[in-house]
């Protein structure tokens, strides 16, 4: 039996992370947690109420820091666009790309569990906050982008929402089928490119639409 709480805690925690990687949350049980943890039911249930309360403090702290990341990126690519230009604007964007990557695989378990949660658990959209994430960061940035602070791209939230969506599918892909980081690490390099190139031609043809009209 573990010797206190905080050590019960993060026999809990692991066991749960095992449980749940191995059988998925519909099928996990707190009664196997318990055990594989060393723990009878009633002790289990000191630390967690339920098993989606569990599986939340598995993932929230992940999250949470994923939220920060893309803050501090778009603070920084922000920075660098008005700094420094396009150019260097996308070489950061790049290299987050790269730096959101590898934050992926060094919590790879949790984005596991995060891609495969169910519908009616708190991270069944994980897919859809993580594109409001990208368009958050975005904002703004297409007006510099476009050397005008005052003009207006006149970009739709649809037409940005599946812009970004399209961004993010093959990272979401690189998840779901478990690449190999440097396998990961050169598709993420040929995708930021390929981004980079249609990002500024979307501001392209919508600038000449603009004057056009």
């Amino acid at each position: 039996m573990p010797k206190d709480k905080t050590q019960s805690h993060e026999l809990v925690m692991r066991a749960a992370k095992e449980e749940f990687l191995e059988l998925g949350y519909e099928k996990a049980s707190m009664r196997s947690i318990a055990e594989k943890a060393g723990l009878t039911g009633g002790a289990l249930y000191k630390h967690f109420a339920s098993k989606e309360e569990m599986f939340s403090a598995l993932i929230d702290p992940v999250f949470e820091e994923m939220v920060r990341f893309y803050r501090e990126q778009t603070n920084r690519s922000r920075h660098v666009l008005l700094a420094e230009g396009v150019d260097a604007f996308e070489q950061a964007s790049a290299e987050s790309s790269q730096l959101l990557l590898k934050f992926v695989y060094s919590h790879f378990d949790e984005f596991q569990l995060m891609f495969h949660a169910p519908q009616g658990t708190k991270y069944a959209d994980i897919r859809e906050r993580m594109v409001q994430m990208e368009m958050e960061s975005s904002q703004g940035q297409e007006r510099v982008v476009k050397d005008d602070p005052t003009d207006d791209p006149g970009f739709s939230e649809d037409l940005k929402h599946i812009f970004f969506t399209m961004s993010l599918v093959p990272l979401f892909e690189i998840i779901e089928h478990r690449y190999r980081y440097d396998e990961a690490k050169r598709i993420v390099a040929v995708i930021s490119e390929a981004q980079n190139y249609a990002w500024s031609r979307m501001l392209a043809l919508s600038k000449e639409s603009n004057g056009s009209s």
